[in-house]
């Protein structure tokens, strides 16, 4: 480090007795995604969460995706009936789906099977985000109300409790 005694050291240290550098590799994506994808987060359980946009004729389809650390394959997030795309936030497997306007968002939680499980609305309107939570099931977001104006979205904290 710059203005430290002590050498730099890290994964990616080079020398006599270093590890070798990771070796990339592409993860597999749904038959009909576009062939773009993004990965955001890995959790605890070594999942891998990201998103990619669905060939969907006639519509903009970004699905939030799960790679699933103990099992084959990829899971894809799905929207609610009537949400139109789904978005991974953070390591875990919170999210939110837009809905069919562009000032309504819904928290969602993802169950194992890839289910999506809907959290109630805040009393600030139809927007929210979920996004973490922690091993006991609190779900930390964001709710967004709007300025006198209707033009400028305000987030306001929020948590979920069980």
């Amino acid at each position: 480090m710059a203005g430290s005694p002590t050498p730099r050291r890290g994964a990616m240290a080079a020398g006599p007795g270093a590890p070798p550098p990771p070796t990339p590799h592409l993860l597999p994506l749904p038959a009909n995604a576009a062939p773009l994808s993004s990965a955001s987060g890995l959790n605890e359980a070594g999942d891998i969460l990201g998103e990619t946009c669905l060939n969907i004729p006639g519509t903009f389809a970004p699905r939030a995706l799960r790679w699933n650390a103990h099992r084959a394959g990829v899971t894809t997030l799905e929207p609610l009936p009537g949400e139109n795309a789904t978005r991974p936030i953070s390591s875990t497997v919170v999210g939110f789906a837009d809905g069919p306007s562009p000032r309504r968002t819904t928290p969602l939680l993802w169950r194992p099977d890839g289910t999506a499980v809907p959290l109630p609305p805040s009393s600030l309107g139809p927007c929210a985000r979920a996004l973490s939570v922690n091993g006991s099931g609190v779900i930390v977001g964001e709710a967004t109300w709007y300025d006198a104006s209707n033009t400028q979205d305000l987030p306001r904290a929020m948590v979920w409790t069980s």
